[in-house]
């Protein structure tokens, strides 16, 4: 077989129309601010305020978000279409969006937990030293600025890391180490950057809602919509987390990485991923806690809260929020030149490290590839074939892999092939013909999940529809409460939670239906969107348990303690239950990952 040289992904560069049109929108969603501002400042015309503050808080996060979501477009169309293996551009950037949903309603829980222990903490250190100014700091710096930062972006990158994970599941299939969900940066730029888009869109409605029920004047509401429109910060968190993942991924095929020990990738990986992603981290946690630390400057200078602290913190933030779009700017670039550079094998298009190095079919198997070659049946031709599903490249019929773009034909077409050397068995044959493999044992040992796992999604089911109920109650109550006002409270956090129900129910029903008709093929977006929430869930189970039974010890009711003591001793149960349960299906279940089947 002739060999050509690897190709490269060399036109993915935005047009120049297009970058004028992606910058000068944000120009003019500077300017429009400027005009509302002016608007509410010196006019007295409450009509007109009211009027166009509603345009602005409706209109501005639509065109500044929409703006990403058009780049994110813009980028994959130059890129390899991948809708056969792991689904279109479109259903993966939804994909990412509902994960960013399901981010911020286990961040809510996450954070809530760890507030409460916070509070144990500034506690013990009041009862220590007896300084209250020393207690609020401690309390403030951990439950507003270390708690959020970490949990947060945690939550933001862990998309992108299943994705990785499931690259590195596959160590029991041969056939699939060629393949990756993001590839490299620039994927995983986009990806993340979703993620990001999704967190963005709720906190805004949360600050823009809150500001309202609380009474909040139209500057109040225009501060607060401008403040979270024009810092970037968790969709920088998304996007950079993607990155490094993206680049953990690339690295790891272009090195030929795939064949090493399972805990020496995971080890490989950490140090790839926690140098970039501690970036979103720091400066999350200097959005955070800038308030306290300029406060405590004011004091020490002043002796009380002067106008100081309202100009250092403005300096502050204006900083921080140009430092994040300058960041989200040079790794957008940075990602594009390293996908322009990355060769592409010409033989199956996996990732490699230079134009020299070209897999043979033999070498891997289903692969995720751009379509190197455009080479359909023609209809005068005589020679018999099997026409490749994805690039209609005519393969010869023992070949179980297209030449062109590495496609599993077999699964493809629904032909069953030898798994091992690709030839065709005949009918009721127990081994193949050709290299001698024992069929019933390779169908034995695909066997889709085990008894535990299977038990687990039917508890995964029934905690779903609690939590809905759970989600719809807390609603009731926070209007009874509140009127009007506890509605738009809590408005976003039960889109959110509603969505995580939702999700938990699809996937689990679907994973259980894909098991009375398994082909040797799952979907692997389903069984991503079930693993994020199942650890989302885990984890706020056992810090909710966690913060109710160090609560019921601060209470100072007996009947407070025995209340608290006993639903934190039942979340913790749970919580472990499924702990425990999340280990064994991510480790020990024997179980196969394939791209094929999506949504």
């Amino acid at each position: 077989m002739s060999i050509s040289k690897n190709a490269q992904n060399s036109q993915i560069k935005l047009s120049s129309l297009q970058k004028l049109i992606w910058y000068l929108s944000f120009v003019g969603c500077a300017i429009y601010s400027i005009i509302v501002l002016l608007i509410i400042l010196f006019t007295a015309s409450e009509i007109l305020i009211i009027i166009s503050l509603f345009a602005y808080v409706i209109i501005s996060p639509i065109i500044f978000y929409g703006l990403w979501v058009l780049l994110y477009f813009w980028k994959t169309q130059k890129l390899p279409e991948r809708k056969n293996i792991i689904g279109s551009h479109l259903e993966i950037m939804l994909f990412f969006f509902l994960l960013g949903v399901c981010v911020i309603c286990w961040a809510a829980y996450w954070n809530t937990g760890f507030s409460l222990i916070w509070l144990f903490i500034a506690g013990v250190v009041f009862l220590i030293t007896g300084d209250l100014l020393l207690t609020e700091v401690v309390y403030l710096i951990g439950s507003i600025a270390i708690t959020a930062a970490f949990v947060e972006e945690f939550l933001k990158a862990l998309p992108s890391i299943l994705a990785f994970f499931v690259v590195l599941q596959r160590k029991r299939n041969s056939d699939q180490k060629g393949k990756g969900i993001i590839g490299n940066e620039l994927y995983g730029f986009l990806m993340g950057a979703m993620v990001g888009i999704a967190f963005e869109v709720l906190e805004v409605m949360l600050y823009i809602g809150s500001t309202i029920a609380s009474g909040g004047t139209p500057f109040d509401i225009y501060f607060q919509s401008t403040l979270r429109l024009w810092n970037p910060l968790h969709i920088l968190g998304g996007a950079i987390s993607g990155y490094a993942v993206g680049r953990a991924e690339r690295l790891r095929f272009e090195l030929g990485e795939e064949n090493l020990p399972l805990k020496i990738q995971i080890k490989t990986f950490l140090k790839r991923f926690i140098p970039y992603w501690l970036i979103p981290v720091s400066i999350h946690f200097a959005w955070n806690s800038s308030f306290v630390w300029i406060v405590l400057i004011d004091l020490a200078l002043n002796g009380e809260v002067t106008i100081l602290t309202y100009i250092l913190l403005g300096i502050t933030l204006t900083t921080l929020a140009s430092l994040n779009f300058v960041l989200l700017i040079l790794f957008f670039k940075k990602a594009n030149k390293i996908a322009r550079n990355t060769f592409y094998c010409s033989e199956t298009g996996m990732i490699v490290s230079d134009q020299n190095i070209t897999y043979q079919i033999s070498d891997i198997s289903i692969l995720d590839t751009p379509k190197i070659i455009s080479k359909p049946i023609n209809e005068n031709d005589t020679n018999e074939g099997i026409q490749c599903p994805n690039c209609n490249y005519l393969n010869q019929e023992t070949f179980r892999f297209c030449i062109n773009c590495g496609i599993n034909i077999q699964q493809l077409s629904g032909a069953f092939h030898c798994p091992t050397c690709g030839q065709l068995p005949q009918p009721n044959a127990r081994f193949c013909k050709n290299c001698g493999l024992n069929f019933a044992k390779y169908k034995t040992s695909h066997t889709l999940y085990q008894d535990k796992t299977v038990t687990l999604f039917k508890f995964f089911i029934a905690t779903a529809i609690i939590f809905a109920i759970f989600s719809i109650l807390l609603l009731s109550i926070y209007i009874l409460a509140f009127g009007v006002a506890g509605f738009v409270l809590i408005l976003y956090q039960l889109i959110a939670e509603l969505t995580c129900a939702a999700l938990i129910l699809f996937s689990a029903i679907k994973l259980l239906k894909l098991r009375k008709d398994y082909n040797g093929k799952k979907s692997i977006w389903v069984w991503m969107f079930f693993v994020f929430n199942l650890i989302g869930l885990t984890g706020a189970l056992l810090l909710m348990g966690i913060a109710a039974i160090i609560s019921s010890f601060i209470s100072g009711n007996i009947f407070v303690f025995i209340l608290l003591s006993n639903v934190g001793i039942a979340l913790l149960v749970i919580g472990i239950f499924f702990f425990f349960r999340l280990q064994h299906i991510l480790f020990d279940e024997n179980q196969t990952l394939h791209y094929e089947r999506n949504f």
